[in-house]
């Protein structure tokens, strides 16, 4: 079930990637301004465009780290939720709606979690649910359900 509420989630690492390295890429351009800016001899050198391109070096740099760190967290919180199913509970209210499973989001769960995953049940027992979505077939504990 874990699996099938990522495939579901709409945050893409391959964004947030993107968005890593355009800000480290304006970091690294802000440091090379400020390196030919301390080349030219001292009568001729621009303090405020120094002090600006330092700034903003900084601000980049540290929102490309925050994004790279954001998305490496997103990494590990869906492989997760992926191999431990024991953690919808923690994220998810789950329900049955006739043939189909809903899960509905709690405040809980991680920005990037779908809001409401909806799977089909195929098969149940005493203990558990068979369920299937788009050619994905897994298991659920019935004490997960509500």
């Amino acid at each position: 079930m874990g699996k099938m509420i990522v495939d579901q989630s709409t945050i893409s690492l391959a964004g947030m990637l993107l968005a890593s390295a355009l800000l480290f890429i304006g970091s690294t351009f802000c440091y090379y301004i400020i390196k030919d800016e301390f080349k030219q001899r001292r009568s001729n050198r621009n303090w405020l465009t120094i002090i600006f391109n330092a700034v903003m070096f900084v601000i980049t740099f540290f929102a490309g780290a925050f994004v790279a760190y954001s998305m490496l967290l997103q990494s590990y919180q869906q492989e997760d939720l992926r191999h431990n199913d024991k953690l919808i509970k923690n994220y998810y209210t789950l329900h049955r709606d006739g043939k189909t499973l809903v899960a509905n989001k709690k405040v809980s769960a991680p920005y990037w979690a779908a809001n409401k995953a909806v799977v089909q049940i195929i098969d149940e027992d005493e203990k558990s649910y068979q369920i299937k979505y788009e050619e994905q077939y897994a298991r659920i504990d019935k004490d997960l359900v509500k």
